[in-house]
């Protein structure tokens, strides 16, 4: 598995007069993580800063205790998954889930191939000429899914991935936790979400731009509730 610190991380956007982050410290080593925080409250921006999208204004993030900053995407093998995930509209399913392997330059068939075994162990193959935007809400998470099955990963980030939902027609289903996460069994998974029913394995709770509990997911979802009745509180 791949051990992701933050020491002491500091973030703040431009046109804010708060940070995101203030001193933002933990450890992920486990198989199996999860992230709460309220509603617009780091997630994203948590997700981006790993992605290297986003680079913080102090602190470190590390990598199986490398500095991120010198390690490239390629390196770092980082999947980030959303509840609605960016597909090339016009483009068929086979072409979307191909196209990490198109940038990394890997000959058409090859990619081809993996593409298409991709979707048959999601149960989609018979969506691979489909335009993607004729598929469903569902559908489009298995594509994303599919996507990221092409290349190796090291660490899978699923940003408000399992927000309730309905299902596709398919014998895989993208809202089972366990069964998305046997997909990289070798790759650090991190959950992040803001509802503490979803909180599983290593867990922190982000409230303030800080890190407010850090420990086992029951301990989590208690912190996360003392939370949101503070902030009901003082609102």
């Amino acid at each position: 598995m791949t051990k992701i610190r933050f020491d002491n991380v500091y973030y703040k956007y431009h046109y804010d007069d708060f940070a995101v982050f203030d001193g933002l410290s933990f450890t992920f080593d486990e198989a199996v993580n999860s992230v709460w925080c309220d509603v617009q409250c780091g997630k994203g921006t948590l997700c981006r800063l790993l992605t290297g999208e986003l680079k913080a204004g102090k602190g470190q993030i590390y990598l199986d205790e490398l500095p991120l900053d010198g390690i490239t995407a390629a390196e770092r093998g980082i999947l980030y998954l959303t509840k609605t995930p960016t597909l090339f509209e016009h483009k068929s399913v086979l072409y979307n889930v191909a196209y990490p392997l198109a940038v990394r330059k890997v000959a058409g068939r090859e990619r081809e191939k993996a593409a298409s075994e991709a979707l048959e162990k999601l149960g989609i193959a018979e969506l691979s000429k489909v335009k993607t935007c004729k598929l469903s809400t569902d559908e489009r998470r298995l594509v994303a899914l599919a996507r990221g099955l092409t290349v190796p990963r090291n660490v899978v980030l699923l940003d408000d991935f399992f927000v309730q939902g309905g299902k596709a027609d398919t014998a895989f289903d993208s809202f089972d936790q366990n069964a998305v996460f046997d997909l990289w069994k070798d790759a650090t998974k991190v959950v992040l979400t803001a509802d503490k029913r979803l909180l599983t394995g290593k867990s922190v709770v982000l409230d303030g731009g800080k890190c407010v509990y850090y420990g086992d997911a029951a301990g989590a979802a208690e912190c996360a509730e003392s939370c949101l009745i503070t902030a009901d509180v003082t609102n």
